[in-house]
């Protein structure tokens, strides 16, 4: 039979999940604004990722804490490591989810990384889908240039240049983002 908490040690596990969930959207957070506006996810955010999901379970966890999170950190590397082995994704994508499993764990990370390729399939799709109509091609032009005057950058296509343009490719935290939150939601 499973003891009972007591009721501090609960209040102090809701602390620490919140506090950890807090690590976790400040990453993401971060590498998100990064890819997006430089196309390149810094290793100093990475490996910073995985030096506080380290410290954070080393901390409230100890040993167990530390193989919690290198458990996580591997076991996402290496899930990962396949798709960039096909140049599915950049090695920053693969490093994200490094801090991913330090900070989160194996369990948590794995889910990410499951929601998180299938919205880039749906992305994709979509991408498809809606490329192909013209109409819908300028609607998609005039939020790619609000977006970027969010963050303060000018279009570097014409709307001309831009009907023209054939995606091939995306920044993959379009869909992590999506499936961080997703897997938030249910963990």
């Amino acid at each position: 039979m499973r003891k009972k908490k007591h009721g501090s040690d609960h209040r102090k596990e809701i602390i620490y999940m919140s506090l950890q969930f807090y690590l976790l959207i400040l990453y993401i957070l971060i590498a998100f604004i990064m890819d997006v506006r430089f196309n390149k996810i810094p290793n100093w955010l990475t490996v910073s990722g995985v030096i506080v999901g380290l410290a954070y379970h080393v901390i409230t966890g100890l040993i167990g804490g530390l193989l919690f999170s290198l458990l996580g950190l591997v076991v996402s590397v290496l899930v990962l490591l396949l798709l960039y082995l096909f140049k599915a994704l950049a090695a920053g994508d693969v490093k994200l989810f490094a801090g991913v499993g330090a900070i989160m764990g194996m369990e948590f990370s794995l889910y990410g990384i499951l929601y998180s390729i299938i919205f880039a399939g749906l992305i994709s799709l979509i991408i498809i889908i809606f490329f192909k109509f013209r109409v819908i091609k300028k609607f998609i032009f005039y939020i790619y240039r609000w977006v970027l005057t969010i963050f303060k950058k000018e279009p570097k296509l014409s709307m001309e240049a831009f009907l023209e343009l054939k995606i091939k490719q995306y920044p993959f935290m379009y869909a992590v983002v999506p499936g961080i939150v997703l897997t938030m939601y249910y963990f």
